[in-house]
């Protein structure tokens, strides 16, 4: 026997499995890895939505931060605005992106 045969390498099929593929040189991607490509294509795309959803809870939270704030804030400048209104320039004045979303997620 001449030299020592490597086995494949196992390439789970989860988001680490995948990186794991990817970062080998395409020439060494085996059939191995693409018999995973269905499954972490699924992954992926399993991986974006919660993504998106992380995005929307972050940006929704937020943006009650933001309302919730204005209560907090004795400033007689806010006291004719609307709450929104108050909560903006509160979230303008720290530089803060509140009401980014407001449209799409109210």
């Amino acid at each position: 026997m001449r030299g020592n045969i490597k086995p494949d390498p196992v390439y789970p099929q989860d988001i680490p499995g995948l990186l794991a593929w990817l970062n080998q040189p395409p020439s060494q991607w085996s059939a191995v890895g693409w018999q995973n490509a269905p499954a972490w294509a699924a992954l992926v795309d399993k991986l974006i939505v919660d993504l998106r959803e992380a995005e929307a809870d972050r940006d929704h939270a937020r943006r009650m931060y933001c309302r919730a704030f204005v209560d907090l804030v004795d400033d007689a400048r806010l006291d004719e605005l609307l709450l929104d209104e108050a909560a903006a320039k509160i979230a303008d004045n720290f530089d803060w992106d509140c009401f980014e979303k407001d449209e799409a997620n109210p």
